[in-house]
């Protein structure tokens, strides 16, 4: 398995809204993964003024597999800065977020095609949906991505 660079992480997913991923496969089951998103905010108090800027961090595994078809089971973080109110932050400024990802791999064992799909779980204050304890938030999103390995 190669170096996938993801191109154009569509709707939710890691980053939020989108994200921009390169992942570096330390060995044939594990992966660093490191990803960036810079998205204009538009809000009743502004149009457009406003940004978020935010960067997963993830390690993933993705032993289970059969040929180029693998279960990827991920965790990290998301550090993001927000210059003003947006769907996950309250207030403009930095926060960090725990990030829980499942989903399925295709990719080949050589250079080529890569996709994935499955759900992301966001983890902190000012995620729009209490857990149980109400001491923590939690969102889960889709995500899906086409990248290419090399």
């Amino acid at each position: 398995m190669g170096c996938p660079l993801e191109w154009g992480q569509t709707r939710l997913g890691a980053g939020f809204f989108y994200s921009i991923n390169y992942e570096r496969l330390i060995n044939k089951d594990f992966g660093l993964r490191v990803g960036a998103e810079y998205a204009p905010l538009q809000s009743t108090w502004s149009a457009f003024d406003d940004y978020a800027i935010s960067c997963p961090i993830l390690v993933n595994y993705v032993g289970l597999r059969s040929g180029s078809h693998a279960l990827e089971l991920g965790g990290g973080a998301n550090v993001s800065y927000s210059a003003g109110k947006s769907l996950l932050a309250a207030e403009p400024g930095f926060e960090m977020y725990g990030l829980g990802v499942v989903g399925y791999r295709f990719q080949r064992t050589s250079e080529g095609f890569q996709f994935r799909i499955g759900v992301t779980t966001f983890l902190g204050k000012d995620v729009s949906h209490k857990l149980e304890d109400g001491n923590r938030n939690f969102l889960i999103w889709p995500h899906m991505s086409f990248g290419w390995s090399f």
